[in-house]
């Protein structure tokens, strides 16, 4: 089993917000093809990176799903749709390998 995680940020590189319509269609699209998603927006997840001296920062939805299989060529597709989508030059889309109690 693989838990699926998708960071998202909740404003485009502009610092304007990304319309509540592209989360909805992003999360009908992966409980469509899983089954099932989980969202976790209502916390304060923030992530922190260096761009040369200068620390930037970026409020995030963290998006999961859980499949058996893991079809990597589906998640680049939907990774770098993603990106474009959100108008970013990477989203970090992660895998970790489970196993349900």
């Amino acid at each position: 089993m693989h838990l699926v995680e998708v960071f998202l940020p909740l404003t485009y590189p502009s610092r304007d917000l990304v319309p509540a319509a592209i989360f909805e269609l992003i999360e009908a699209e992966l409980s469509e093809r899983f089954g099932g998603v989980t969202e976790y927006a209502r916390g304060s997840a923030r992530g922190l990176w260096k761009t040369g001296h200068q620390l930037e920062a970026d409020s995030l939805v963290v998006l999961e799903v859980m499949t058996k299989e893991l079809d990597k060529d589906w998640w680049e597709e939907f990774r770098h749709r993603t990106q474009t989508l959100f108008r970013q030059e990477e989203l970090v889309v992660r895998v970790t390998s489970i196993e349900r109690l």
